[in-house]
């Protein structure tokens, strides 16, 4: 029979990566007492990666994709500010603070630009990962079954690690997306 090695200092991305390897080992070696408490300490790290990957992804979007904004009006260069009235200052004063927020505006809008775009690359991954956590427990259900487990069994396991609140919940929300789709 092979041996397993314990799970500790458990990450989402490491849990997979087990489960993936050993999914009928998990169950007895992982404490599911303080799953709630593991939950929320890896969403706080997973929130900081996150969020610094995305300023990563927009700051460096920026600097290959620079942003210009041309000039609307030439620029009178020969004029001394001696030889300046006030109107002219003033307005001189007024098309810089335009100018720039219109600079600031383009940024924003490049901001958000490739902020949804990272955003939405993320979530491709994040769906493909979450099917690929799908089919694992299926499997791990299956060769449960198939080794002699009772459904009752399987349905205690299920309870307790959560698994059938989750289920409930991925497929209100599958519905809501689907009625929202054709409405």
């Amino acid at each position: 029979m092979e041996t397993t090695k314990p799970l500790t200092n458990v990450s989402v991305e490491s849990f997979y990566e087990y489960l993936k390897q050993n999914p009928l080992a998990v169950v007895p070696q992982f404490n599911f007492d303080n799953l709630e408490h593991n939950i929320a300490q890896e969403m706080e790290r997973y929130k900081k990666e996150y969020n610094k990957g995305e300023e990563q992804f927009v700051t460096q979007m920026l600097t290959e994709n620079p942003i210009a904004i041309p000039s609307r009006t030439a620029t009178n260069f020969y004029t001394s500010s001696s030889e300046e009235s006030v109107d002219d200052h003033l307005r001189r004063r007024r098309s810089e603070a335009s100018r720039k927020s219109r600079f600031q505006s383009k940024i924003n809008k490049a901001k958000y630009r490739y902020r949804h775009q990272y955003i939405c690359a993320n979530n491709m991954k994040n769906i493909k990962k979450l099917e690929n956590l799908w089919n694992i427990i299926r499997l791990a259900e299956t060769e449960l079954l198939n080794k002699g487990c009772s459904t009752n069994e399987l349905k205690r396991l299920r309870t307790k690690c959560g698994i059938d609140r989750l289920q409930r919940k991925n497929n209100v929300e599958k519905d809501d997306n689907m009625r929202n789709i054709h409405s």
